[in-house]
């Protein structure tokens, strides 16, 4: 329901409802991880429940918000749900089905990556754990960003105007190289103040720093290939190539790299992870060059409101 909004220029309520989860968590993390405000004291099992009750308020909020609304497009009632026109579905679920398997291959070859770091022992894990977060946190631009720009993209497809949704991706390409470059260098700049706050041994905190080093190298390829797959050839219903790109970068190129700088060539850590982060170069490259061959660009349906 928040991506649907968002996808029909409703941005206050999903914005509203994300404020409000994140409040409550905050909240209740304090409370049921610590015993804080009167709560038990849980510990990790209160993080999940915190998580758990903020994300059932948040999904409430956009339910109720949409079906008390009047006329609203996303309101859809159940006969309406279980009478889908079948061509349409079809389409619809031939798009869908890659997106799926390649969000579970890249979830499960990220957990294999894991693997291989912990083959350099635990604090090599618990490093990349730690710069994993912060890296995170550097990221959050280029998901909002990639968002706005599947949505832009997408309306235009669906109104029959590829040429300027060719533009518009254009546009959000440079947008996107400027925010990596940027994070890129901040990431690279704060990472001292960031090892000072986890207060390591020297040698966990060395190892830490080389390996943010490493998370800054390789954030620019990395979500430069994100808002490409993301943001314009999924956009464009081109998601059997983005599978493809997926699963292939991660269990061709990425796992295997892991494993032989860990297991064979007995590398530190930063230079494992920059081995483990090589396939997203490839991936940049391939999908910037689909994105100017223009094959990206898929229609679902064409309705004669979309060729008003």
């Amino acid at each position: 329901m928040s991506f649907n909004s968002r996808a029909i220029h409703n941005l206050r309520i999903p914005t509203i409802a994300t404020i409000i989860a994140i409040t409550i968590n905050t909240i209740l993390n304090y409370g049921l991880i610590y015993g804080n405000f009167y709560m038990p004291q849980l510990g990790a099992q209160g993080a999940a429940i915190a998580t758990l009750i903020a994300r059932l308020i948040e999904m409430v909020f956009i339910l109720t918000y949409v079906y008390t609304s009047k006329e609203h497009p996303l309101a859809a009632d159940l006969f309406t749900i279980t009478h889908l026109d079948h061509e349409l579905l079809k389409r619809v679920v031939k798009t869908a089905l890659p997106v799926a398997a390649s969000e579970s291959a890249w979830s499960v070859g990220t957990t294999v990556c894991f693997m291989a770091y912990g083959l350099l022992g635990t604090s090599a894990v618990a490093v990349v754990q730690v710069a994993s977060v912060i890296n995170d946190l550097f990221q959050c631009v280029f998901f909002g960003l990639g968002n706005a720009c599947a949505v832009m993209i997408g309306n235009e497809l669906g109104r029959q105007r590829s040429d300027l949704a060719y533009t518009y991706g254009k546009i959000f390409i440079l947008m996107n190289l400027g925010f990596c470059l940027t994070m890129s260098i901040l990431l690279y700049a704060s990472r001292a103040m960031i090892v000072d706050i986890y207060n390591y041994d020297e040698a966990t905190s060395r190892l830490l720093d080389a390996t943010i080093i490493a998370f800054a190298l390789y954030n620019t390829p990395k979500m430069m290939s994100y808002v490409h797959i993301c943001g314009i050839l999924r956009a464009g219903g081109d998601t059997r190539f983005c599978m493809a790109c997926d699963v292939i970068g991660i269990w061709c190129i990425a796992i295997p790299l892991a494993f032989l700088g860990a297991a064979v060539w007995k590398l530190p850590l930063p230079l494992v992870v920059a081995l483990s982060f090589s396939d997203e170069i490839v991936k940049a490259l391939i999908t910037l060059w689909r994105f100017h061959s223009k094959k990206w660009i898929h229609i679902l349906i064409q309705t004669s409101e979309s060729l008003m």
